[in-house]
């Protein structure tokens, strides 16, 4: 496996070398690649990556920083694409939920692209992404980057998804506005894997990333045994029974998903 990460412009790129760190701490994974690009559309570029990494790699967004030990190993070598469940995907207000609509694909299975794990040797995931890579050049979508396309790719080409707890890629603007993530259970909002400074512009994400470290590195306390009748059902059954301090670190995989019938299944099943 190889973590891979992208960055525009000199504002990322002491963002990004602190995100690395982190993931290299809390994965384990010591290989990653940093991609410098001045194009006018950065986030286009991943969808080239299963044509430049013939192996699982991992990408994580500048602004995504693990902060607790994470067995990401599980996830290698797979031909399922693992990502966390966008947020905005049932809110009206929302790219998301918009472009699911327009371009028929289901709402249930639209992943956040700041977060992924793929295999670059699969060839059903390697068409997936070219496919993104030529919708992006000729279909118009109200997101910003390339989350849509590749959505709307993996959907359409048929490649499994299984989707992954919020705790992998944990907003914290969610910290301000907790009605965004309604069904993101207790421990995940505590002890996330990783966060993500979603909402947050240019010099704002380091700034908004420090300052969420600094507050719950005071707030980090066990949780009790009762504590677990907060967590929802599937999430129950994969914690022990007295959850561990966030940096004793944890291989609960905490996914979660509710079958509809395409390919997609809990993570670890």
């Amino acid at each position: 496996m190889i973590g891979v990460t992208i960055r525009k412009g000199p504002e990322f790129h002491s963002l990004s070398e602190k995100g690395v760190e982190l993931f290299k701490k809390h994965t384990g994974i010591k290989n990653v690649a940093i991609f410098d690009t001045d194009d006018d559309n950065p986030y286009i570029a991943k969808l080239t990556l299963p044509y430049i990494f013939d192996q699982t790699f991992v990408f994580f967004d500048a602004d995504h920083w693990f902060v607790n030990d994470c067995d990401l190993s599980q996830y290698d070598n797979k031909e399922e694409i693992f990502a966390v469940p966008d947020l905005g995907r049932f809110k009206k207000e929302d790219f998301p939920q918009e472009d699911c609509y327009w371009n028929g694909i289901d709402q249930e299975d639209y992943f956040n692209t700041g977060f992924f794990i793929a295999n670059g040797r699969n060839q059903k995931i390697k068409k997936a992404f070219h496919y993104a890579l030529g919708l992006s050049q000729r279909l118009k979508v109200k997101d910003f980057g390339e989350q849509s396309y590749l959505n709307i790719a993996i959907q359409r080409m048929g490649v499994p998804f299984v989707p992954l707890a919020y705790g992998y890629n944990y907003a914290i603007l969610c910290d301000q506005y907790p009605e965004r993530a309604p069904n993101t259970s207790h421990h995940e909002i505590k002890h996330p894997f990783a966060i993500h400074a979603l909402g947050y512009q240019g010099s704002e994400k380091k700034k908004a990333l420090n300052k969420y470290l600094k507050i719950k590195r005071h707030e980090h306390m066990q949780l009790p045994p009762n504590a677990l009748p907060l967590l929802q059902p599937e999430l129950r059954a994969t914690l022990p029974a007295v959850l561990p301090l966030p940096r004793a670190g944890h291989n609960g995989d905490g996914g979660q998903s509710k079958g509809n019938g395409r390919q997609r299944r809990r993570a670890g099943a």
